[in-house]
């Protein structure tokens, strides 16, 4: 399973033994500058579907819009949601600073999610979240929701990733706020992220853990 809490599930429906194999990423080998040219922008990496909660950031946008008037949100993904998410940005406001990339290919979609500023994606029903690693590990600060298998169990082996209460907006404002208000700390939180990343996260801990449940099944 590629969280905890999907192994307690295939219990609950009756699989004998589970084990838990986290997925993983590729870490680049250079840091990501620590500082940016153009304004700050939040990202998301997701189908555009209500659970994944677009909305909450594009009403945290709003709110933010006097303390930081240049932010901008760039969504990648593609959706039934889309044509809603588009209207609430217009109702808000907020939609000059909103860019829709609809679906990237994979390291389209990884190379936008690096090059911003923060990754926010306060989803609710994940199960693990790869989207979280894969910004992480180009030392993107990533903010998730509390109480879901994947998130929490990344941030618990390490720093990087900031839970807030499942669609409180206010909560969500207030990190995205302080992160971006602090350069040095959010350098910091970058740079912890990525190291989270490297230690627990990558495609090479994947596959050796996947090879050794294999391994442990045929004994």
């Amino acid at each position: 399973a590629n969280s905890q809490g999907i192994a307690e599930l295939a219990r609950a429906h009756g699989a004998g033994e589970t084990r838990v194999v986290h997925l993983g990423t590729d870490v680049p080998e250079a840091q990501r500058p620590p500082r940016r040219e153009g304004p700050q922008r939040l990202v998301t990496v997701a189908h555009l579907v209500g659970r994944k909660r677009h909305a909450d950031v594009l009403r945290a946008l709003a709110v933010l819009e006097q303390r930081h008037p240049t932010l901008r949100y760039a969504i990648v993904g593609e959706g039934p949601e889309r044509v809603a998410l588009e209207g609430l940005a217009t109702r808000l406001g907020v939609a000059e600073r909103v860019e829709f990339h609809g679906q990237l290919p994979p390291a389209r979609a990884i190379e936008e999610a690096r090059r911003s500023t923060l990754f926010v994606m306060p989803s609710t029903e994940e199960a693990f979240g790869v989207a979280y690693i894969e910004a992480m590990a180009g030392g993107v600060p990533a903010i998730g929701c509390r109480g879901e298998p994947g998130p929490e169990e990344i941030a618990a082996v390490g720093d990087g990733l900031v839970l807030v209460p499942p669609g409180d907006i206010e909560r969500l404002t207030q990190r995205i706020d302080e992160l971006l208000s602090d350069s040095q700390r959010l350098r910091e939180v970058g740079q912890r992220a990525r190291a989270t990343v490297a230690a627990h996260f990558t495609w090479e801990r994947c596959g050796r853990e996947t090879l050794a449940a294999y391994e442990h099944v045929l004994r």
